[in-house]
Parts: structure tokens; C-alpha cells; sequence
């Protein structure tokens, strides 16, 4: 990326976009100059003019210039992620024979999205390697980059929002062991959450599951739309935290690896009485996820509001 440029992560949902820019210099623990700016904007953000002005919005409140690194992420229903074991092949060889593999766990056509790849650690010769597959309907992807052009935001990676909770609990984590258990982390957002299991990519394998789990219309009431009544929203959130707790438990059967006992969790509906409620039902200790005050303790927000922009910012930092 150009001297002197920054890079900009930003984190779009269907009630806020979020950006962090994160400067130019080197990656520094609390006390030093990581993040430039943190912006966050409250929505709706439905349709595709709106989502485009607050785009341009936050361009303008962040004074991103085109010589920035812009870095987002696309998540839900239409998206894709898993390890699997594959022996190294050609590029495209290796994407049609991925796309075959995985065309049965998905619940959209491999035909129509597109299929990446990374190998977790150097495949020897003929012989199988863990390996993360992502697959993105290949519309939503073009939507998200006509949107981001569109308001003069061109980004440069497009990650998947799973892989994105993964690197923020590994960033969160830099310079420490692996853990010998699969690490819980929770992503909580307005229309869906994400739970993601990460460990060293071979005895405890990646793992995401995407739960669907309206925090926004119980705790902002559904836009203006009246709050469920007091049993519904009781009823909502046993079904969450079962969903958890099944989630792990699929895990360590299918997998047969152990997971933490700790769950930590980041999002912009990681709530007190949401997060007393989750660890009570799972019986695992709660912890947030604070990227802006442990790199940059210049900077004030609530603990897990803007880690995945802070991620895609530093992913972008990368290049």
C-alpha cells in the first residue's frame, strides 16, 4: 500500500456501519498510535441507497482518500466456511474439485458463487493438508463491491465473516500459544449471530455455525416496531443459548476435540443482560473481546463494538 496510507476496515450490517482506520507505522500494543479514527453510523441500512449514502457518510466523516486500503466483509445464509483435508493441486483443479466437495453442505448453488482456499500449512507431496474453504454467492459478492464503488469506496479484500470473528480472536491473541482446546468465540449481531470454534487447524479443526437470532428487534424493538411481549423474548433467547450449547456439542462429537471453557465474545449486541443470560445457560465464563482499548488506549468504545472493523483495518495493514 502507499506511504503514508492508512488502511479502513468497515463492518456493514442491517443497523450500523463501522469503520476503523488504522494508521500507517507498525502494530503496537496499548499505549501507542494504531487507530486513527473509529466512526460508527445507525441505520437502517436495507436498501441499496441507503446503505451507498451512509457509505459516502462515513467516507466523509473519516476523510478516507482513495490512496487508503479499504477492507470489508459478507456474511449470512449466502456464505460459507469450513476446513477440510486435500491434497495440493493445480489452482483451478483444486477449486472445482473443492466446489464438488463441499456442494452438499450448502444451501445455495456452487454454480453460481465463487470458491477461495487456504492451506493452513505447507502440503507435502500427495498427501492431505487442512485447508479453509470459503464460498460466497457470487451476487451478494457483486452487490457489496457495486455498493462500496459506488460511494467512492473500492475495497481491496472482501473477506467472509466467520474467517473475520476468527482473526479477531487471534489478533486479540498475538504472541500467545495455541490453545490446547478449541477456542468458543460468539459474534452477536442484530439479525444473526456467529459462533466460531478456532484451535491450531489439525487436532482442533476451524468450525463456524451461523444462528439466526434477532438481538435488534428485542433490544432496539425491531425499528420502531413494537418489543415482543416479556415471555417472547424469554422464549427467543432459551432458543439462542440452546443453540449455542448444541453448536458445541456438534463440535466435539463430529470433531472429537474439546473445547474451552470460556466463551469470548465480541458484536455490536454483546449486551450485559444477553451475555449473563448465554453464560448461565452454557455454563461457560463469559469474556469480551477489547481490541480498541488494548491497542490503542487513546481510543474509547464499548468492548467488542468495533472489533471486526479493527480486524479488517489491520488485515488491511497487511498488504
Amino acid at each position: 500500500m502507499p506511504k503514508g496510507a492508512a488502511a479502513v476496515g468497515i463492518e456493514l450490517d442491517s443497523r450500523s456501519i463501522r469503520g476503523a482506520k488504522i494508521g500507517p507505522g507498525k502494530t503496537v500494543k496499548a499505549g501507542g498510535s494504531l487507530i486513527a479514527a473509529l466512526e460508527e453510523l445507525s441505520g437502517p441500512f436495507a436498501g441499496d441507497e441507503a446503505i451507498v449514502d451512509g457509505l459516502r457518510r462515513l467516507r466523509q466523516k473519516m476523510a478516507i482518500s482513495f490512496a487508503d486500503t479499504v477492507v470489508t466483509c459478507v456474511g449470512g445464509k449466502q456464505t460459507y466456511a469450513a476446513q477440510l483435508s486435500f491434497r495440493k493441486l493445480p489452482d483451478e483443479e483444486l477449486k472445482t474439485a473443492l466446489k464438488f466437495e463441499i456442494r452438499k453442505n450448502l444451501s445455495f448453488d456452487t454454480a453460481g458463487s465463487v470458491v477461495e482456499y487456504q492451506f493452513l500449512s505447507a502440503p507435502k507431496k500427495n498427501e492431505p493438508a487442512p485447508v479453509i474453504v470459503t464460498s460466497v454467492v457470487n451476487a451478494l459478492l457483486q452487490r457489496q463491491l457495486r455498493l462500496f464503488e459506488k460511494a467512492g469506496l473500492p475495497p481491496t479484500i472482501i473477506d467472509v465473516f466467520p474467517l473475520t470473528v476468527a482473526n479477531a480472536f487471534r489478533t486479540g491473541r498475538a504472541g500467545a500459544e495455541s490453545p490446547e482446546r478449541g477456542a468458543v468465540i460468539l459474534h452477536i449481531g442484530p439479525d444473526f449471530s456467529t459462533v466460531v470454534i478456532e484451535g491450531d487447524g489439525s487436532d482442533i479443526p476451524f468450525y463456524n455455525r451461523t444462528i439466526y437470532f434477532s438481538a435488534a428487534e428485542i433490544f432496539d424493538g425491531g425499528a420502531g416496531e413494537p418489543l415482543a411481549s416479556p415471555r417472547e423474548i424469554e422464549l427467543r433467547i432459551n432458543a439462542f443459548t440452546a443453540e449455542i450449547s448444541r453448536s458445541l456439542a456438534y463440535y466435539q462429537s463430529a470433531y472429537r476435540a474439546a473445547t474451552d471453557s470460556s466463551l469470548t465474545v465480541l458484536g455490536g449486541y454483546a449486551l450485559p443482560e444477553l451475555l449473563e443470560k448465554v453464560g448461565h445457560d452454557t455454563g461457560l465464563a463469559v469474556t469480551r473481546l477489547d481490541l480498541v482499548n488494548e491497542f490503542d488506549a487513546r481510543q474509547t468504545a464499548p468492548p467488542g463494538r468495533f472489533d471486526v472493523a479493527v480486524t479488517l483495518g489491520m488485515r488491511g495493514r497487511e498488504l
